[in-house]
């Protein structure tokens, strides 16, 4: 049971003792009946009813989440917005009113004045959804006189902005977006505490829009503008990340944003098991017999490049979609240019409280973790072309790369997508070959100045070798005679 339900039920089993009490008729009642008894047990069965359905229906419902506290104490600013806030958690911050709140209403204003649209139908579309809505964040949302007006304006604010950025340019700016509020506006409205459920913004994208359309159009429409606006998140060699959504049905457990953008960058198939709860369809191989490597864990670039594991870049846009065969694994390129980590913490938070995904995006960072150990790693990342970054040096993306695990739960693979890449990579690791031979061969022809010094050897000592030869042969021969 959420906290939302058990404060519900908690003021409930209240109203019923004060109206038990207060109530002259109820006090006749039981002074008849000698005692409170009947009140007693009529509250009780009402609170155990209200707890039932309560229970019930937050356990399927919610999909926006408070950070847990220990998660959030590694790097508060990546989940706090800076420039606007959405929904009810972050509302009425002092640090987002001046400049948030304005832009917010500027946008609303504008699209109420165009006489385009009507705001009654759209207020009333918004009460009658306003239980269902409530239901979708974990926290009790304690603004019952402000909550649609918030959903109203949180909500035509962030469909202007995207109609906005498809005229002028997400990348660009517009009248009303300055350049440096773009980078700003998408990481704030990424944050797992800053987002509206989605079939929020589907109804006001197709109540505010100008053109007729099917509802499922207009579902895609929403989608694509959203994809745009956060793919520059995790930049991509193509331009965009997956920009086809015809023939693919909008599925259920896109709750909103975050969540849907984070189906973006995973394998397909991880997230088509992950829809329909089954387990991945790739066979996993069994491990090799003597591999003592943890199931969960991946070495570093430096040791996996001694082992002669050949470690490249994959051309892909789904970011997260890395393979393994053999003594190859191949990663698509990844860009690190927020120093907070902002996307990856959030998707991380977001799987580690919602228990309807799997932990496709934590398995993903402790793979990461794994590979880079210290700035060696991350220059060798860099030069294969799988890392790009903007930080200060190789050891602040390290740093950034590491801290992304601090207080996260969850680094077992078996669930994930990484299973099979981990099982293939570590038996590899633990061949006789990557054990004895790739470190001998590292030792003595790791580069060009000792392949040479080497093969000169060899060379100088090859007639030497021979003539012992010759003699031990000719030894030989003379023993047999």
């Amino acid at each position: 049971m959420t906290m939302m339900a058990a404060k519900r039920s908690l003021r409930l089993a209240r109203a019923a003792i004060s109206s038990a009490k207060l109530n002259p008729r109820s006090r006749t009642v039981s002074s008849e009946s000698g005692g409170s008894s009947s009140s007693i047990i009529d509250w009780k069965a009402s609170l155990r009813e209200q707890l039932r359905n309560s229970s019930s229906e937050q356990s399927s419902s919610v999909s926006i989440y408070r950070v847990p506290v220990t998660m959030r104490q590694v790097e508060p600013s990546a989940y706090t917005p800076n420039l606007v806030s959405i929904g009810p958690y972050h509302r009425g911050a002092t640090h987002l009113m001046e400049t948030g709140d304005q832009l917010k209403w500027r946008f609303v204003s504008r699209l109420f004045r165009s006489n385009r649209v009507e705001l009654d139908p759209i207020f009333d579309a918004l009460e009658s959804m306003e239980d269902k809505v409530r239901s979708c964040y974990a926290d009790d949302v304690k603004i019952d006189g402000e909550f649609v007006r918030t959903m109203l304006l949180d909500g035509c604010f962030v469909i202007e902005l995207l109609r906005e950025l498809e005229k002028y340019g997400f990348r660009n700016g517009s009248p009303m977006i300055q350049k440096w509020m773009l980078p700003n506006l998408r990481r704030d409205l990424i944050m797992l505490e800053n987002q509206l459920p989605l079939p929020v913004l589907q109804m006001l994208f197709r109540l505010t829009e100008g053109a007729k359309g099917s509802e499922d159009s207009y579902k895609d429409s929403l989608l694509k503008l959203a994809l745009r606006f956060f793919s520059p998140l995790l930049q991509r060699e193509s331009p965009e990340v997956s920009p086809k959504l015809q023939g693919e049905k909008v599925q259920e457990t896109h709750h909103h944003f975050l969540d849907f953008f984070r189906s973006r960058i995973l394998p397909r198939e991880a997230i088509e098991a992950e829809a329909l709860h089954a387990p991945l369809p790739r066979r996993i191989p069994e491990p090799h017999p003597h591999c003592h490597e943890e199931p969960n864990m991946i070495r570093s670039v430096k040791e996996l490049a001694k082992a002669r594991m050949f470690v490249g870049k994959r051309k892909n846009n789904r970011p997260l979609d890395v393979q393994s065969d053999g003594n190859r694994l191949v990663i698509p390129p990844i860009y690190l240019e927020d120093g907070r980590g902002t996307l990856f913490r959030n998707m991380v938070a977001f799987e580690q409280c919602h228990g309807g995904c799997k932990p496709q995006v934590t398995a993903y960072v402790f793979f990461l973790n794994g590979l880079i150990n210290c700035e060696e790693d991350v220059a060798l990342l860099t030069r294969k072309g799988i890392i790009h970054h903007t930080l200060g040096s190789n050891r602040e993306a390290a740093d950034l790369v590491n801290a992304l695990t601090k207080e996260v739960v969850g680094g077992d693979t078996r669930e994930s997508y990484l299973q099979r890449v981990l099982v293939v990579a570590n038996s590899y690791m633990s061949t006789t070959y990557a054990v004895m031979g790739a470190p001998l061969v590292d030792k003595y022809f790791g580069n060009w100045v000792m392949a040479l010094s080497t093969l000169g050897f060899c060379i100088y000592e090859a007639p030497s070798f021979m003539a012992r030869v010759r003699d031990l042969t000719e030894t030989f021969d003379d023993d047999n005679e």
